[in-house]
Formats: structure tokens, sequence, C-alpha cells
């Protein structure tokens, strides 16, 4: 699992705030600040673990990429901001099992992430002080 420090802009209850476009379209971003991985590393397996703290529960299919910078600026979680990031080629598919108010477990476990973060870390720039920065997006059916 990926140990690093979510960005400030959570308002220390880390929320993953969603912004919606319409009705069919979600998106959404964590950033890790300062996430300690050396240029060229290898990448063998990541996630992140999500908790949910919502009564409410439905279907999700999403994607997860990340912003393409090698060290991505705050989120400011309005739609301009996540949209008019540059993403990677590289994605990840997600479909979750239901969500469990209050719940830490494998249906709030993402999949191997190792895909995404290897582009990230093998691009030139990268620091092992860079940010990173995941985009989840809705993939409507």
């Amino acid at each position: 699992n990926l140990n690093a420090t979510p960005n400030a802009a959570f308002l220390n209850v880390f929320d993953l705030p969603i912004v919606s476009k319409s009705n069919n379209f979600i998106i959404s971003g964590v950033r890790f600040i300062n996430i300690g991985i050396m240029p060229q590393s290898t990448i063998s397996h990541a996630s992140i673990l999500f908790q949910t703290f919502s009564a409410t529960s439905g279907y999700l299919s999403a994607r997860i990429n990340s912003d393409s910078s090698v060290n991505t600026t705050e989120l400011t979680f309005s739609l301009s901001d996540l949209v008019s990031r540059n993403s990677s080629s590289s994605y990840v598919d997600w479909e979750p099992l239901p969500w469990i108010f209050n719940s830490r477990d494998y249906a709030q476990t993402t999949p191997n992430i190792a895909p995404v973060i290897q582009e990230m870390v093998t691009q030139v720039g990268w620091r092992s002080t860079s940010n990173l920065t995941f985009l989840v997006q809705n993939t409507p059916n």
C-alpha cells in the first residue's frame, strides 16, 4: 500500500470530494505529497485503501490514472482544475463491491495501481520528493 501523506486539501477529514459535470460524469482526485519513491524504481504492487463514512452505497465503475506532471500542484477540487490536468496513459479500471458504512476492507481497496505509478517514476524530472495525484473518474455504462 502507498504510505504517503495525502494533500491538505482534504481538510483533515480525508473525504474524497467528487466533482460532477452532470449526472453521468464524476471525477475526483487524491494527491500524495513528497511521495518518497526514487526515480526509476520498479513498482510491483500498490493500492489505495479508502474508508467510507457515508451510509449510502451503489455501483461504481471507475478508471484510475494520474496527473502526468512529475510534480503535481495542489488540488482545488473544481471541475476545471480536475479536467484540465493532463492524464497519464497508464490506467487501471476499478469496479468495487458496494461499500459498507464505516468500513475499511477489500471493497474499498483499489486494484493494483503499480502501472500508473511506474509510468510516473520513470519520467524525466521525477524525484523522490515529487507529488503524485491520482485521478478517479467514473466510466458510465
